[in-house]
């Protein structure tokens, strides 16, 4: 007697649905259905970026700028090596002046401040200052050329017609005379002085700082009566496109992050409800772990922070956001995804740790607005300091991978590093929020 065959039709073929992907579904269906949560999760975002909108769209700019100055002045060009005593020296005096007038005279200290320090170390060297520059914590690098002092003198007309010649009392001023006496005889170029500025793209700072640099040694100069106006060479740095952009442009790539950060207090809220009205503990008595509850929440958040990220970038340029003409659109959206991994495991922590849903919205508000204005997203937080509270905030590696993307228009080799932080500051709060959320909900 045959065995009979079995059915090998469509009910045969059927695989169970996955349990995670069923609970993704179902998590998804609650939160569009909470209309009062939708509203807040989308609309919070988009009414401030519409708020900074109508505040910040005017053409603008900081009012002060960071900027590390490398005085070569004051090194003997004839031996490499720096003068003993650069302020007794004539070839080195005129800088040291430049710098002093940047330091101490109120109206260029308040709009060009020298940084002093970078990493606590006073003798930085130009690549710390580099880096300090592509990650926005300074404006400008200025270097003053190692000929400086020699060709302010040497350009002026009285040098140029009195060197190597005596000098009767009278013919010119007492203070020229001084100098004169001091480096006659001197074999001093007649070029302008030189200033080298290399700055960030933003064509309002570079356009300020290199007219003050230009203006400051012109003002110099003209003390030595005569002399050529100053040459200054400007470098921006990631070569770019000129481009007109507002205090509100350089604000944008800071508002994606701020959606991606209300994930913090919507995930925190839906755990804790769950959790407060004993859905958890039911779902304990069904074959789902602990685990794939969490996972699905997870990935719901992630689905529905795409796509508010989508929404928040369509409405940026509605309102006329100047992106950078080499911005990848698509670096622009994935990196509040990845922030949002981030945001998620902090979310997660929080209805660790609170009973009721309530208690989670208020309690998320603690990360975000710290996250928000000491992340950088409406301001730069850049400083020279050895502890840089940026440093230990994920959102400021989001807010300055957003901007290197869309203002500068640098691509996935510039910001790898931001991702990786908030990837990895993602895992260990992903893994420390699993541990705790499933230790304080294990038994009623």
């Amino acid at each position: 007697m045959s065995t009979p065959r079995l059915q090998r039709g469509k009910e045969a073929r059927k695989r169970p649905p996955s349990k995670t992907l069923g609970m993704l579904g179902k998590n998804l269906k609650m939160a569009l259905r909470d209309k009062q949560q939708l509203v807040w999760l989308i609309g919070y975002p988009l009414l401030f970026t519409f708020v900074f909108w109508l505040a910040f769209s005017g053409t603008g700019t900081r009012p002060s700028f960071n900027i590390a100055v490398f005085n070569y002045d004051t090194t003997n060009p004839a031996t490499g090596e720096p003068f003993e005593n650069p302020a007794s020296r004539w070839e080195a005096n005129i800088s040291l002046i430049m710098l002093d007038v940047i330091d101490n005279y109120t109206s260029v200290n308040n709009t060009l401040q020298r940084v002093t320090s970078i990493n606590g170390k006073s003798d930085f060297t130009l690549e710390e200052a580099m880096n300090q520059l592509k990650q926005e914590k300074l404006d400008a690098i200025i270097i003053i050329d190692v000929n400086f002092s020699e060709n302010v003198i040497g350009n002026t007309w009285w040098y140029q017609a009195f060197n190597g010649k005596e000098v009767v009392p009278g013919q010119l001023p007492e203070p020229i005379i001084s100098i004169l006496r001091d480096v006659n005889n001197t074999n001093f170029s007649n070029k302008p002085p030189i200033v080298n500025a290399t700055v960030n793209p933003d064509p309002v700072t570079g356009a300020t700082i290199a007219s003050f640099a230009r203006d400051l040694v012109n003002s110099i100069s003209l003390r030595f009566n005569g002399a050529l106006e100053a040459e200054v060479s400007q470098t921006v740095l990631s070569a770019s496109e000129i481009r007109s952009i507002s205090f509100f442009d350089y604000l944008a790539p800071g508002f994606m992050i701020v959606g991606a950060l209300i994930s913090v207090s919507s995930l925190a809220g839906y755990l804790a409800e769950e959790k407060e009205l004993g859905t958890l503990y039911r779902l304990d008595t069904t074959p789902l772990t602990r685990k794939q509850v969490l996972i699905s929440h997870t990935l719901a958040q992630l689905i529905i922070t795409a796509g508010q990220s989508l929404l928040i970038f369509g409405m940026l340029n509605v309102f006329g956001t100047n992106w950078h003409p080499n911005a990848n659109f698509g670096l622009l959206l994935i990196t509040p995804v990845i922030f949002t991994f981030t945001c998620l495991g902090l979310g997660m922590i929080v209805a660790g740790v609170v009973k009721s849903s309530n208690a989670a919205g208020g309690f998320s508000w603690f990360i975000i607005l710290p996250m928000q204005f000491l992340g950088g997203l409406f301001f730069n937080m850049g400083s020279s300091s050895t502890l840089d509270v940026t440093d230990f905030i994920p959102a400021a590696y989001a807010a300055s991978a957003m901007r290197k993307v869309g203002i500068y228009g640098l691509g996935f080799t510039d910001i790898w590093v931001d991702w990786l932080v908030c990837i990895c500051t993602g895992i260990v709060a992903m893994v420390v929020g699993l541990i705790l959320f499933s230790r304080k909900t294990k038994t009623r």
